[in-house]
């Protein structure tokens, strides 16, 4: 950071305006599900995947929250 200049690497970004909170709501309950089944199964690859998929869909959620007018 230098002089008020920030740079962000990103592999995606998403506006809040531009998220579908429905959407990202039913993504987080089937990412939830995914894991409960993958953490069952003793699914390595299963639960990585799960768990990314939950991270995304609450990093949405966090921002869309954020979008609410007060």
């Amino acid at each position: 950071m230098a002089e008020k200049l920030l740079t962000f690497l990103v592999e995606s970004a998403e506006r809040g305006a531009d998220i579908d909170v429905e959407r990202a709501m039913r993504a987080k309950e089937r990412a939830e599900k995914r894991l409960a089944e993958a953490q069952a199964q003793k699914e390595k690859f299963d639960r990585t995947r799960a768990e990314a998929a939950l991270q995304r869909a609450l990093s949405r959620l966090k921002v869309a929250e954020r979008r609410k007018p007060s």
